[in-house]
């Protein structure tokens, strides 16, 4: 049970780095814009706002593991790191 938390969490981890590395792209494209073309709109403050989110979701999500990890070496499981 213990070992289908960590696969799942595992899965949590790469899914919400991935769509973080997506949406800071996403603002590093739009710094890049000169001129006219460089606005500060909703979109460019819910998209700042998601990252922190998901900043603060990858941090839960590693202290998370830790516990994971260290209940699984209680019940002499391997541990991956």
């Amino acid at each position: 049970m213990v070992q289908d938390q960590k696969r799942l969490l595992e899965k949590m981890v790469d899914d919400v780095r991935s769509s973080l590395a997506a949406s800071e792209e996403c603002l590093l494209q739009r710094e890049r814009r000169s001129g006219i073309e460089q606005v500060r709109d909703n979109v460019e403050r819910n998209v700042t706002k998601e990252v922190l989110r998901m900043r603060r979701s990858l941090d839960t999500l590693k202290k998370m593991w830790d516990k994971v990890s260290v209940q699984l070496k209680y019940v002499g499981a391997p541990v991956r790191v």
